[in-house]
């Protein structure tokens, strides 16, 4: 997986230390714990997810687990599935590294992303692109 990414103060921890600066993945999505989703936009061919200003875009379509129903993209109550979650707080997020992107809302629901490239999404630009409230911004591709 490559992350590209610009964080508010970025370029000055490069130039204030004499280590190379690392990029810390357990913090990606740091701003979001906490925080409702808040919005659920569909947009054509992507997804759009608000956690209280700060704004996750999906070009590849989450599965969504309610209780111990699995939604996928194409089958019915899908879209239902996804805006059932508005206004439920973010608990846990867990970023394996090449493999799969999982938020946990507090009502045990949670959205899955596989983030392995294969035949389904060889043509997508990037999985996630993610802004958060500060002007920081990454993406997963």
């Amino acid at each position: 997986m490559i992350i590209w990414h610009r964080l508010p103060h970025a370029e000055d921890v490069r130039k204030s230390s004499n280590k190379p600066y690392k990029f810390d993945l357990e913090n990606l999505f740091k701003s979001i714990l906490g925080e409702q989703l808040s919005s659920v936009v569909f947009v054509q061919n992507y997804l759009q997810l608000d956690f209280d200003g700060n704004r996750l875009t999906s070009y590849s379509w989450p599965k969504v687990k309610i209780k111990n129903t699995v939604y996928v993209i194409g089958r019915e109550y899908y879209r239902d599935a996804l805006c059932e979650i508005i206004t439920h707080l973010v608990s846990d997020v867990i970023l394996i590294d090449d493999e799969a992107l999982h938020i946990y809302f507090d009502n045990s629901f949670e959205l899955s992303w596989k983030l392995l490239r294969d035949n389904e999404n060889y043509d997508l630009p990037e999985f996630i692109y993610f802004t958060d409230c500060d002007g920081g911004w990454f993406v997963l591709d």
